[in-house]
C-alpha cells in the first residue's frame, strides 16, 4: 500500500483494494469483490492499527463523497 507524506495531514496510507469508502471503514464491512473474505477483513484491520499507530489518514479510491471534499489539482497537499 503506498504511503505519502504530508506536513498537513501526517502520513497519508492509498488503498484501494481493501477499504474502499469511509461506510467500509465505518462499518467494517469488506468489499464485494476479494479473492478471500478472512483474508480481506485482517488487511482492512491491519490498516486500522496502521493508521491508529501513525495518526494517518486515509483516502479512500472508490468514495465519491470523501474525493468531493479533497483538494484537486491545481491545489494540493503540503
Amino acid at each position: 500500500m503506498p504511503i505519502l507524506e504530508s506536513r498537513e495531514l501526517g502520513k497519508i496510507f492509498l488503498d484501494s483494494d481493501v477499504i474502499n469508502t469511509a461506510m467500509n471503514l465505518e462499518e467494517k464491512v469488506i468489499s464485494g469483490i476479494h479473492w478471500d473474505s478472512v483474508k480481506s477483513y485482517e488487511s482492512m484491520i491491519k490498516i486500522l492499527e496502521l493508521l491508529k499507530k501513525t495518526k494517518g489518514a486515509l483516502f479512500f479510491a472508490h468514495d465519491a463523497a470523501f474525493f468531493e471534499k479533497m483538494k484537486k489539482a491545481p491545489n494540493y497537499y503540503l
